[in-house]
């Protein structure tokens, strides 16, 4: 494994308790996005685990859907 995979399966350890801590984990993924067009936001990872992880931030944080394509 890489160093970043080690880190990213590390933080998927834990998952914010907080609204605030979860609104900042999910804006410093959508930053990390970079992909923004007609309300729509990419997000592009090989981490299945990220994957899930920003799904679950943006239904826990706006309560909204996510699409997930490979």
């Amino acid at each position: 494994m890489s160093f970043s995979s080690d880190v990213k399966n590390e933080l998927l350890e834990t998952f914010p308790k907080k609204a605030c801590c979860k609104l900042s984990e999910t804006y410093g993924m959508i930053l990390c996005g970079k992909h923004f067009s007609n309300k729509r936001i990419a997000h592009k990872t090989d981490s299945e685990g990220i994957t899930h992880r920003y799904r679950s931030l943006i239904k826990k944080s706006f309560d909204a859907s996510c699409d997930i394509v490979l």
